[in-house]
């Protein structure tokens, strides 16, 4: 696949379909086919849609999946994140998961983010709404094959709109750089640390693509 800076609806409000897509993250607003109170993340996709994808019910999750998450993200405090990666994915009612891991390599570790009780969202990092979808987040998680589609002063944006918010590198060979302020500018606050993916089928039951 791909990875590219998508055409966005600029018609939007992107402000209203983010605090949308918090709530529904938050398992907050019905979603078809959802029980009530039912977690996710939340995808914003070019077009302003949001696509919810559920987290797993418990029997499907093991301490060692949690263990894994709370290692990138502590159980407390809980977090608004918000995810900049490849986000042109198809908003039907029931979203290729398969299509999504693969726009997203680590849908996974954002599934037990949102499984653990912080609210996740995705979105693209257009130049119009940066400032829009990373206001509010505790917590800032990049693509890093979406970075270099991003603004070139993508990281000051960041800071300026989530002053607060930890900003992480996810690569896709598995690594993750945070990133933190200097008198300099930002700057990686330690080597890449790399951390496993959790499994696919343990988030929810992918099988093989037919």
């Amino acid at each position: 696949m791909s990875v590219r800076m998508p055409d966005i609806n600029s018609a939007v409000d992107l402000d209203g379909v983010v605090n949308l897509a918090r709530r529904v993250s938050a398992g907050l607003e019905a979603v078809p086919n959802w029980p009530p109170g039912h977690r996710g993340v939340a995808i914003i996709t070019p077009g302003r849609n949001i696509v919810p994808i559920g987290v797993p019910p418990p029997d499907k999750v093991t301490p060692e999946m949690v263990a894994g998450v709370r290692g990138i993200v502590p159980e407390h405090p809980k977090h608004h994140i918000t995810v900049i990666a490849y986000n042109d994915i198809p908003s039907e009612d029931a979203v290729d998961r398969y299509e999504a891991n693969r726009a997203i390599p680590f849908l996974g570790h954002l599934m037990g983010m949102a499984y653990d009780g912080h609210t996740v969202i995705v979105f693209e990092g257009h130049p119009s709404g940066l400032t829009a979808g990373c206001r509010g987040a505790g917590m800032v998680l990049v693509d890093d094959a979406m970075a270099e589609h991003l603004r070139p002063d993508w990281l000051d944006v960041v800071a300026g709109a989530a002053p607060s918010a930890r900003l992480l590198i996810f690569g896709r060979d598995g690594s993750v750089t945070e990133m933190r302020r200097t008198q300099e500018g930002p700057a990686p606050a330690q080597a890449p640390q790399t951390a496993p993916a959790p499994k696919r089928r343990g988030w929810w039951p992918f099988g093989r693509r037919r």
